[in-house]
């Protein structure tokens, strides 16, 4: 028999036997299965705040205004530093230069400018003072405040695991409500931990004021964690 059609006859042979495996997986039933999700929400005391401290200023020259806005921002960091706040607590938020037109015309008239600081307390029975302080020392603006934890990390983890007890809970309870017995996990798809400050500061209400210090109420920071997970059942 000639070579060349004897390779062909060993292609289509092998052709045909991957056809039929494939057929035959395809006949496989799927394996008998049970899809639960479990979720888990737990609070936990902030011990820390991030306040983006703002100098707004404005001019009719770009270079005036930068210099205006980098004195009072200078200013700003120096008391920050003075009472204790330390230097790596401490950022450039942003630099922003915003051109101002004139009511009757398309001419730029001056220029509004932003420096930002973001900034870091550790110890909140200080924050309503640092941001009287900073607010009485070149800043004009409060652009927000976060509060948060140092091991907010850990935390989570400890809400992602109540959340896998939760599926494996209902997952049991369905197996034995159902009369099947649960198997080993077929899917997991993770969620993520979403985290929210249970009570939202108004930074509008902070206004430079040196006869009341600005009242603070941190809240709780709140986690949520979620997890979907597929078990073979017997």
């Amino acid at each position: 028999m000639n070579t060349g059609i004897k390779l062909l006859l060993a292609v289509a042979g092998l052709t045909c036997q991957l056809l039929v495996g494939v057929a035959a997986a395809a006949e496989q039933p799927p394996i008998p299965s049970l899809t639960v999700s479990g979720q888990a929400t737990g609070q936990i005391a902030p011990d820390q705040a991030e306040v983006v401290f703002t100098v707004e200023v404005t001019s009719t020259s770009v270079s005036d205004g930068q210099r205006v806005a980098s004195e009072r921002a200078t200013a700003v960091l120096g008391w920050l530093l003075s009472q204790g706040i330390a230097r790596e607590d401490i950022s450039t938020g942003r630099f922003n230069v915003y051109p101002q037109y004139s009511p009757d015309s398309n001419k730029i008239s001056g220029y509004r400018l932003e420096n930002s600081l973001r900034v870091t307390v550790h110890n909140l029975n200080r924050l309503p003072s640092v941001i009287d302080g900073a607010l009485q020392n070149g800043c004009n603006r409060i652009d927000g405040l976060s509060f948060s934890r140092r091991d907010m990390t850990d935390y989570g983890d400890k809400i992602m695991q109540q959340a896998v007890d939760d599926a494996i809970r209902k997952a049991q309870l369905l197996a034995r409500g159902f009369g099947v017995a649960l198997g080993k996990p077929l899917l997991i798809n993770e969620g993520h931990v979403s985290w929210r400050n249970t009570i939202q500061p108004d930074v509008s209400l902070m206004k430079l004021s040196a006869a009341v210090a600005t009242p603070i109420e941190p809240g709780m920071i709140e986690a949520t964690a979620g997890v979907t997970v597929t078990f073979a059942i017997n």
